[in-house]
């Protein structure tokens, strides 16, 4: 996410060299010290206890009820309240000819105080807008933004994501109230296209635009880190074997233990028998840092963990594209790693924990590069011999294609700067 952000930055700012961010997070006082920049907590719909919402009784419950889960119910009511409280207000002030606050929550004052200063809001909502069970709301936390920006007359434009799919009614509703007036919806893949359609979103709304870490080109060679992660690589077995794993399953379900534990075991008896094919070493890279204890549970059920070692968590996107250029083949559990690879001119084997990795492999012309998760063990190993066996062919094969997406997600300036016109022309007539 880290990378989508700074890419959609670097994006913008090709367009427009002045402009100024004020971005919106979770974690607000981090972020501003990774991107530099302005920062206000992220207004999200406040649920109760994750585990509470996944018991084993309210899921019975809900079924019961058949509505399926309380979650995305309770997320959808609580957005709901934040729009109509900013509308009462837009209402009142302007009858007063005064802003007024109306006893509102301090995240949501800060909300439209920064949505007050700004000429556009522009979604970045971490590259994937969809459910895959029906207690996931996660991804209904975008919303309030980008309803308090329609109530306050400001463009959106929702950068490169993927969409759906939606598990039941409710989460389609909420899909249709979010995005129903939307001026921009960047999507990254043709499912997408589809499914937002199916929502009712008019096709000249829809722009197919590859993911905007194709834009990346930064490597950053010089750290530290990178050149101590490369000094290892030199010396070890070939082929070395980048992985950056990951769990595909849902936080805080009733389950999470034994299916993360499940999936550990999946993906170390699938890695033994790829070193039992090719030899050489493994080379664990955490994506990101909630990877970290995937990792080490993959490396602790793997018979051959003395031909395997860990990276230190924490590189920058741009070290690891310097990381993964000396490795012979990268096995992707997240969809950026695989772009990272790939822009770093590494082959990659993907491993499709959700439907965007698909729809960008499709994209590329690569399909046989994916591997099912349900499919790990079985699958894994002999894709990445394959692979590796014709990695010079997969290289050229995707040297045109890389080029050509980047060419396609340089685009996303130019529909930005489109809708920023047309506001302007709207508000000047």
């Amino acid at each position: 996410d880290a990378a989508l952000v700074d890419a959609m930055v670097a994006s913008v700012r090709s367009r427009f060299p002045e402009a100024q961010f004020i971005f919106t997070s979770p974690n607000p006082e981090s972020d501003a010290a990774h991107f530099g920049g302005t920062f206000v907590r992220k207004l999200a719909p406040r649920r109760m206890g994750t585990r509470a919402i996944h018991s084993r009784l309210l899921q019975r419950l809900a079924k019961l009820l058949r509505v399926g889960s309380f979650a995305p119910l309770l997320t959808a009511a609580q957005t709901r309240l934040f729009v109509t409280s900013l509308r009462v207000r837009i209402f009142v002030a302007a009858r007063l000819h005064q802003r007024i606050n109306l006893l509102m929550p301090s995240r949501l004052k800060a909300t439209i105080d920064a949505l007050d200063w700004a000429d556009l809001v522009l979604g970045a909502p971490g590259g994937y807008i969809g459910a895959p069970s029906l207690e996931h709301d996660y991804w209904m936390q975008n919303i309030p933004v980008l309803r308090i920006a329609r109530a306050l007359n400001l463009p959106r434009v929702i950068y490169p994501n993927s969409y759906g799919p939606f598990p039941s009614e409710v989460h389609n509703s909420m899909a249709r109230y979010a995005f129903r007036d939307v001026e921009c919806m960047m999507v990254r893949e043709e499912a997408s296209v589809r499914r937002l359609r199916d929502l009712g979103v008019e096709p000249s709304r829809m722009h197919l635009v590859p993911d905007s870490v194709f834009l990346f080109d930064e490597v950053d060679y010089a750290s530290p880190a990178v050149r101590r992660a490369l000094e290892r690589v030199s010396s070890s077995d070939r082929p070395v074997l980048g992985v950056a794993a990951r769990w595909g399953g849902l936080p805080g379900s009733v389950s999470e233990k034994a299916d993360r534990e499940r999936d550990a075991r999946t993906m170390a008896a699938a890695l033994d028998q790829v070193l039992n094919r090719l030899g050489g070493t493994i080379v664990f890279a955490p994506q990101v840092s909630q990877d970290s204890e995937m990792t080490a549970a993959v490396y602790r059920h793997m018979r051959h963990a003395d031909r395997a070692s860990i990276e230190p968590e924490g590189m920058t996107h741009s070290e690891l594209v310097a990381f993964y250029r000396e490795l012979d083949l990268v096995i992707a559990g997240r969809l950026h790693a695989g772009i990272l690879a790939m822009l770093a001119g590494t082959p990659v084997v993907a491993i499709a924990h959700e439907v965007k990795v698909v729809g960008i492999f499709k994209l590329l012309g690569q399909p046989s590069l994916v591997v099912r998760p349900d499919r790990v063990k079985e699958e894994l190993p002999r894709v990445v011999a394959d692979v590796y066996g014709r990695r010079q062919e997969v290289r050229e094969a995707l040297v045109p294609q890389l080029r050509e997406a980047a060419l396609k997600s340089a685009t996303s300036a130019d529909l930005l700067a489109d809708v920023l016109k047309t506001a302007r022309q709207t508000m000047q007539a």
